[in-house]
């Protein structure tokens, strides 16, 4: 603190006053400033403290007003940047897509300070009524995956940046759109033995993967990403513990804990991924160049198979089973195998734990997005209950 004593003489009595008054620097200002004149000198020191705290005030303002001339677009950079490596690959580059494709083209040029909440509810809603350069009308999910890429920027502009303060944070108040339930499309086990023995299936070079798909329920790119150390056809396990995704980009950090996981083979499926192992092995010998990855599955000329490749394998052959059988299969995508080993596999009186652990999801996950209880099990439940409690057969 700095608090400096002065006497002073009293031109009508002569007598000597003496006072205290606080002093302190001003950078802004380039000259001291001081605080009243006191005859305590505990007083001064008060005033000293207050003066600290509003001069630190001003010049903080000072640096937000400065560096808040900053525009959205070389701070949504800035943010792409220092995360880079903190989030998922495919998880960056989604973000740095919506980034650019519909967020950049209305704020990029924009004063950060400048956006106001007004700004960002004009924007969702010209996403939600088609009143944007494309004429498109964009569903719930598209939207809040804009709002959450504002957020994210606007909080990187907060802090670490300080930019902007956090309670001018344009992002408060905005509520994101509720998503509307779809019903899953799944296949039965008959449906699901159906396909797997159909002679379309079988021809397919990816068998096997749609086999793992089905009957594990992995993510597509954790099979994608499967090498062939993770694979022991002795234990008939696999390990679960990389992904590779639809950019070619091969990730170790998987969701969650959960992903971590070893997974059992039964018998048959650990023979149609051995028989696919010794195939590549075979294929290795012929052609070393083209083979020569560690991956567990590979495409015919030997390069790893990408999720969005193995999604429209999938696709192709269950319309070309679909166009040869006058019994037609419902409709479901590669993902949707994932959605049918949960509802199946729940119907049947397994453990949504056991499941849960088989695929990598927390139980309260699996329970609400995977597990689809059909009408004829709920119809089942209630009639039994019906049962019990009418079951002396008085009517009412």
């Amino acid at each position: 603190m700095a608090v400096i004593k002065q006497e002073r003489k009293s031109k009508k009595t002569g007598k000597i006053k003496r006072i205290y008054m606080a002093s302190q620097w001003h950078p802004l200002l380039k000259k001291r400033v001081y605080g009243l004149a006191r005859t305590n000198k505990k007083e001064a020191k008060q005033d000293d403290a207050a003066l600290v705290l509003a001069i630190k005030k001003e010049v903080k303002e000072k640096k937000v007003k400065k560096k808040s001339e900053e525009l959205f677009g070389a701070v949504a950079d800035a943010w792409l940047n220092a995360n880079k490596k903190t989030y998922a690959d495919q998880t960056w580059k989604t973000y740095r897509d919506y980034l650019n494709r519909y967020i950049r083209p209305v704020f990029g040029d924009v004063k950060i300070s400048d956006i106001e909440s007004q700004h960002i509810l004009n924007f969702k809603s010209s996403l939600e009524n088609g009143h944007n350069p494309k004429k498109h009308k964009y569903g719930a999910e598209t939207v809040n995956k804009n709002i959450n890429v504002l957020c994210d920027v606007f909080n990187f502009a907060i802090s670490p940046l300080k930019l902007i303060d956090g309670k001018d944070n344009p992002m408060i108040g905005i509520k994101r759109n509720k998503v509307p339930y779809v019903a899953k499309s799944t296949w039965s086990d008959e449906q699901i033995s159906i396909f797997l023995t159909s002679r379309e299936a079988k021809e397919s070079p990816y068998y096997a993967m749609f086999c793992c798909q089905i009957l594990l329920g992995p993510r597509p790119s954790e099979t994608c990403g499967l090498a062939e150390s993770d694979y022991d056809p002795d234990r008939q396990c696999f390990y679960m513990h990389r992904t590779l995704n639809k950019y070619g980009v091969l990730e170790d950090s998987m969701k969650n804990n959960n992903s971590f996981r070893a997974v059992y083979l039964p018998a048959t499926l650990n023979h149609i991924v051995k028989q696919k192992l010794l195939w590549k092995k075979e294929m290795r010998l012929k052609y070393p160049d083209l083979f020569n990855n560690d991956f567990l599955f590979s495409t015919g000329i030997g390069t790893p198979v990408r999720p969005d490749h193995l999604y429209r394998m999938f696709t192709r052959v269950e319309k070309r089973y679909n166009m040869n059988h006058i019994e037609k299969l419902p409709v479901i995508t590669l993902y949707d195998c994932r959605h049918t080993f949960a509802t199946t596999n729940y119907e049947r009186g397994e453990s949504d734990k056991v499941l849960s652990e088989i695929m990598g999801n927390t139980p309260a996950t699996f329970l609400q997005k995977y597990a689809h209880i059909h009408m004829d099990r709920k119809q089942k439940s209630l009639d039994s209950f019906e049962g019990i409690i009418f079951k002396s057969g008085n009517e009412i």
